[in-house]
């Protein structure tokens, strides 16, 4: 390898560590660094060095073999978080496994959290449950006692979203 080279793959291994802290700190934040640093080098060293070296110094193809590296890793044990993995770090190594592509036997990716309602939405939902359920009376009375609730009623009606059920 010329020292051109050379200069130029160190460049790129170091902007892909970089990228790599960064696109998964969220789950790094569980491991201890220096040992996700040694061990990342050394298996990188050990079992990927004759590939990188053959292949022209690219930041991607650099990125992708350090998740590689990493999942193997955690996936054999030899990486152990210090702290439990938060929801954060358990989508940010769902992500990282889909990237990479690497599953161990039997995995199961999980379910995506669900999206939580906003505050109107969740008035939206009260307001159309509360039309089909109170009587015209209770129903009249809320909205009489609340702006906002009269409003989403209003606006429930002109979007056609609200329906009378037996």
């Amino acid at each position: 390898m010329s020292i051109d080279i050379q200069e130029k793959a160190g460049l790129h291994g170091s902007l892909a560590s970089d990228a790599f802290r960064l696109r998964y700190k969220e789950l790094l934040a569980s491991f201890d660094p220096e040992q996700v640093g040694r061990s990342l080098v050394g298996f990188i060293r050990l079992h990927l060095r004759d590939e990188i070296a053959g292949i022209e110094p690219d930041l991607n193809v650099y990125l992708a073999h350090t998740e590689s590296a990493f999942l193997t890793l955690f996936d054999s044990g030899k990486l152990q978080p210090v702290a439990p993995l938060t929801p954060l770090g358990e989508s940010a190594l769902a992500d990282m496994r889909r990237r990479a592509g690497v599953n161990p036997p039997g995995y199961v990716a999980p379910a995506p959290a669900p999206r939580q309602l906003t505050a109107q939405e969740e008035l939206d939902i009260q307001v159309a449950e509360d039309f089909q359920k109170l009587s015209a009376k209770e129903f009249r009375s809320r909205c009489s006692n609340g702006k906002k609730y009269r409003e989403t009623f209003f606006r429930l009606g002109e979007e056609g979203r609200l329906s009378i059920t037996a």
